[in-house]
């Protein structure tokens, strides 16, 4: 395991070295579901013992990306059962909800109920879903106050945890008594068993990304596997992180995509661009031939809005009646709305992972009384390069 942890920590080491920087990711949250983002300095607190490092994948006999069982033996090992481990998602007593609801939810109803919701066929991951204490008081419609008795009487929960029990917030519940074994999203968790037995597709319809496996990987120490089993989880886990590597924004590249924003922003909103002389007037506009060393043609303005800007987006700025196509040349309509934003911006990267990155740029106003210009821009990886495919006002 301990060869493991340091490719991992050498594949986040090397992503920040290509990144030529560190890139801040902040914690995002909507109404459903928070991503817990790993940053460069929280993976630099970890102290881990890097004895060597390598891009190897770990070929195990057998194992496919798709569906498969562990490999042999899988029933012993020198301290403890790995089954234990393989199938566990949250904490012992979170789980133990057969021993106590039993009497009260009648038994032949709460073994229908156990037998279907049991986590081992590694089925149901939403932590209202699998069969644990919180699950069952929410399936059998258990009142607050009877809830409250059992949960009391099981003795192995805080007032605090009773109340976090209880309470409608399944992520929060997730969050608290997911075990330390397994990998979290939202309010799902996802067993060592589940990993194994999905593809690395299945990860990214879920919405696991790079960041919510690199840092719980650190700490897969904990589980006690035979070789065989520990080396066909690690495998598994190393081609997904390996494969996402490429698929994040690095800061370089973050720059790069806001400066060139800042910049097309400021044009569309002018239409100031060094010019000549030639005129030509279309619908009482006059527009002015750009002599922009970058642009003066339309064909080399065009590559660059496609070059910044996804398909649709491109297409909207390149009919903006701003700029105009005449024979060949780009003129541009100058004297335009104005651009009361200073030269100077902030930006603050959001999320990133799978191909897709969001980023929040704010542009001071030029103005006192005046808040400054926020947006959020989405980013996707086109091939090898990224592009805005949107800008979200706020």
């Amino acid at each position: 395991m301990k060869k493991l942890l340091a490719i991992i920590m050498a594949i986040i080491m090397l992503l920040s070295l290509v990144s030529c920087g560190d890139v801040p990711v902040e914690t995002v949250s909507d109404d459903t579901e928070t991503t817990e983002m790993v940053t460069p300095d929280e993976v630099d607190n970890v102290e881990i013992e890097v004895e060597e490092i390598s891009n190897e994948v770990v070929n195990v006999v057998g194992w496919t990306d798709e569906y498969d069982d562990m490999p042999y033996p899988f029933g012993a090992s020198h301290e403890g059962d790995p089954d234990y481990y393989y199938y566990r998602t949250t904490t012992d007593s979170f789980a133990e909800a057969d021993n106590y609801f039993r009497n009260y939810c009648g038994g032949e109803e709460f073994d229908a109920w156990l037998s279907e919701y049991r986590n081992s066929g590694c089925v149901y991951t939403a932590i209202d879903e699998f069969a644990n204490v919180y699950s069952c008081i929410k399936y059998f419609d258990i009142p607050e106050d009877d809830a409250r008795e059992i949960l009391e009487g099981i003795g192995s929960f805080t007032d605090d945890e009773i109340e976090l029990i209880l309470s409608d917030d399944a992520e929060a519940v997730a969050k608290y008594f997911a075990a330390d074994t397994v990998f979290r999203k939202g309010k799902n968790i996802y067993s060592l068993c589940w990993i194994y037995n999905h593809s690395i597709e299945d990860y990214k319809e879920c919405g696991l990304t790079y960041s919510d496996m690199a840092i719980s990987f650190l700490y897969l120490d904990n589980v006690n596997f035979t070789d065989e089993a520990e080396e066909a989880i690690e495998a598994k886990v190393q081609r997904f992180l390996s494969s996402e590597l490429d698929r994040m924004i690095c800061s370089e590249e973050l720059k790069n995509i806001v400066s060139e924003y800042t910049t097309l922003r400021k044009l569309f909103s002018t239409g100031y661009m060094s010019s000549s002389y030639e005129m030509v007037e279309v619908d009482g506009h006059e527009y002015y031939q750009v002599t922009d060393q970058r642009y003066n043609t339309w064909e080399e303005w065009e590559a660059y809005i496609r070059y910044c800007f996804a398909d649709e987006l491109a297409e909207e700025y390149l009919s903006d009646d701003l700029f105009l196509n005449v024979d060949g040349y780009l003129y541009c309509s100058t004297g335009g709305i104005g651009y009361p934003y200073t030269d100077d911006y902030t930006y603050e990267l959001l999320t990133n992972g799978d191909g897709v990155a969001t980023v929040s740029v704010s542009i001071p106003s030029a103005w006192d009384d005046e808040e400054p210009d926020i947006r959020t821009l989405t980013l996707v990886l086109d091939e090898e390069h990224w592009k805005i495919s949107d800008i979200a006002y706020e």
